[in-house]
């Protein structure tokens, strides 16, 4: 999760060519979904969680929950689209 921010964070930083802003912004949508999904299902089974927090962060057990990856990778997607000027709905 450490290597998946700081994938993040080199991309904000580095421009970009025009014609692959596109891509980035499509592969961000994607680590925001996978993000999104995980958050979601913490926060829908808190009270698996309060014992040990750490366990959050597991991502290979597949728990992973749909509405928050949509969201995840909606939000994502769009902040990405926002920051390279690139047409969100195209």
């Amino acid at each position: 999760m450490l290597g998946a921010w700081f994938v993040l964070w080199a991309a904000w930083q580095q421009p970009i060519p025009q014609g692959r802003r596109w891509l980035d912004v499509y592969l961000i949508g994607w680590v925001g979904a996978l993000l999104g999904a995980r958050l979601g299902y913490v926060l829908l089974h808190t009270t698996d969680y309060l014992n040990d927090p750490a366990q959050a962060l597991n991502f290979w057990y597949g728990e992973l929950s749909w509405p928050g990856a949509i969201l995840g990778g909606a939000v994502a997607s769009w902040l990405a689209a926002q920051r390279w000027r690139v047409p969100w709905r195209a």
